[in-house]
């Protein structure tokens, strides 16, 4: 998983090479009990290309236990060079290595870089305050490239919140502030064009009244250019506004950035970003669409959701369907599926809707009620709570307990769902996802093959093709756990599932990184460079055929978290 912290409102740690030959930087990707991940990233700052490339590094108590993309040797310090397919950095360009290590008891540490493409004083590490002044509204065009761009909530670049744009509390700048709603991945999204790709500074400006850190997280093009967490701490009240800065990398051409929320509190109130660095200008949100929302009394305990042009035809009808079991008729065959709504459900404003597919000799019944028993420990996968009344969640019922999906018989019956659905309720038709444990992970991957047109994603728990693929070859995002010891159907048909993933959304392939045995932990990774809003993310854990899997000790399974996580990012 590529994810860094970012420390907000007070120091922004960053660590980069002093002099004007290359930055060469380390970044924890991710941290577990006993170990870590991280990748190293050499980034050519001179206008001549790099010919061949070694760094070392040395850990105080942290140990590396394997790498990929170079070769290494030392056991602390450690030394990396190129491969031959990665010796040469073109001006301007960068490539990056990845290590696995222990933590040894201790912490995952951050050690400098040295080597001579970093320049004789290897890297340091730099505190730079954020300032907590006001931001002037800025006039610029968005229209034209510029060495860096302020988007304000009524300027091109802002897409939508999930909330409103309220102007209830004093200091923001602009015609207002996005206010998202109070729940866990609530977002604010943003569109911008990069001229050429390169390392840009985003600045957020916020304010946060709660007594606690409301922090996000950050993705850049649905994964594929970053994943990051941002620390977005308590300002003292709603009407104190500070900033946070990040550095990352946007690609040349439209990027999508999105900050959404980790905790049930959602956001703190967002102002503005500015975007410095290169040259750009405001992007297209494309099938995002901003909030037309607009409110000066709500406060910010409110609940909404953003308003949104991919409206189904139910929108603004009178609810005519109720919580529970439906009937109808597909094909001369008597099918059935179970509803639950948000229970603040607004005809108005269009919902996430998440299909939930039961497992072999599994029901409906199962996936909807969790627990007692059932490879569900809470509602629909674990999803449903952590949907805070934001998604319409539907569990269809299989034939014979199963997903044979017999001369494509399941998928018409989804068609139908969604038919039904979509007249009679007011569906977000941009954000529709299924999931899955086992048959039921085949059924989501048969929807990946045969409906990736109409399907913004799937979610599979230990999938493998069992209900066909008639298609399979358009882009879907994609996102998967496996047990390393599954013998029910073995993890290797699950990255053959994952593998056509990546290669439909044309995202660098590589071999990632897999927990041991006996470890009793899990490993996610984020595939890099795959087609903008088409992420690929597999996790893979040590254990069995299981959807609900706990890393060793741990009272909860992380397993809806991470599904949640890559759902809710869209």
């Amino acid at each position: 998983m590529k994810s860094r912290i970012i420390l907000a409102a007070g120091a922004l740690i960053s660590i980069w090479s002093q002099t004007a030959i290359a930055s060469c930087i380390y970044s924890l990707d991710s941290e577990w009990s006993s170990g870590f991940t991280a990748s190293i990233t050499i980034k050519n700052d001179t206008g001549a290309a790099v010919n061949n490339w070694n760094v070392n590094w040395q850990y105080t108590n942290n140990r590396m236990s394997s790498g990929w993309n170079a070769n290494f040797s030392g056991t602390n310090p450690y030394t990396a060079t190129n491969l031959n397919w990665n010796g040469n950095i073109a001006a301007g360009q960068s490539v990056s290595f990845g290590i696995q290590g222990s933590k040894n008891g201790g912490s995952a540490e951050r050690p400098t870089i040295n080597g001579a493409v970093c320049g004789s004083s290897g890297s340091s590490v730099s505190s730079r305050s954020s300032s907590s002044t006001a931001v002037t509204s800025s006039s610029r065009s968005s229209t034209s490239a510029q060495a860096s761009l302020l988007i304000q909530e009524s300027q091109s670049g802002f897409c939508r919140v999930d909330g409103s744009i309220d102007t209830n509390h004093a200091g923001f700048t602009g015609t207002g502030f996005a206010n998202t709603n109070n729940a866990q991945g609530a977002a604010v999204v943003w569109a911008v064009e990069a001229a050429s790709s390169s390392r840009h500074t985003l600045t957020f400006r916020f304010a946060n009244g709660g007594t606690a850190n409301r922090n996000g997280s950050l993705v850049i093009n649905g994964g594929s250019n970053g994943n990051y967490t941002l620390s977005l701490p308590a300002t003292g009240s709603w009407t104190n506004w500070q900033t946070v800065s990040i550095e990352v990398d946007l690609v040349q051409g439209n990027n999508m950035l999105q900050l959404s929320s980790l905790t049930a509190e959602g956001l703190p109130n967002i102002d503005s970003v500015n975007i410095a660095g290169g040259s750009v200008k405001a992007g297209s949100c494309g099938a995002v669409c901003s909030s037309s929302a607009q409110s000066s009394s709500r406060s910010s305990s409110a609940s909404s959701i953003a308003t949104n042009p991919n409206g189904s035809a139910g929108c603004g009808k009178a609810r005519s369907l109720q919580n529970g079991r439906i009937n109808l008729s597909v094909n001369g065959l008597n099918r059935s599926y179970i509803l639950r709504m948000p229970d603040n459900y607004n005809n108005q404003n269009p919902y996430r809707l998440i299909i939930g597919y039961h497992w072999l000799n599994g029901d409906a019944t199962q996936v909807a009620n969790g627990g007692n028993g059932s490879a569900t420990e809470t509602p629909y996968y674990g999803l449903w709570n952590l949907a805070q009344n934001s998604t319409i969640f539907i569990a269809p019922e299989g034939i014979d307990k199963g997903w044979a999906n017999s001369g494509g018989r399941d998928i018409a019956f989804t068609d139908a769902i969604l038919n039904q659905i979509q007249t009679n309720f007011c569906i977000d038709k941009s954000r529709i996802f299924a999931t899955g444990f086992s048959y039921g992970a085949g059924m989501s991957n048969a929807i990946a093959c045969a409906r990736a047109n109409v399907f913004r994603g799937v979610a599979l728990y230990a999938g493998a093709q069992l209900s066909g693929c008639d298609g399979g070859t358009q882009p879907i995002a994609f996102f998967a756990t496996h047990g390393l010891d599954d013998t029910v159907l073995s993890i290797s048909q699950g990255r053959s599932l994952r593998d056509r993933a990546v290669r439909n959304n044309r995202c660098t392939a590589q071999n990632p990184i897999e927990p041991a045995r006996g470890s009793g932990t899990h490993i996610c990774t984020s595939y890099q460079n795959c087609t903008a809003g088409y992420p690929v993310r597999w996790c893979a854990f040590d254990g069995g055929h299981w959807p609900s899997q706990h890393d060793a000790g741990q009272a909860e399974s992380w397993i809806p978290q991470e599904a949640w996580k890559f759902i809710s990012q869209f």
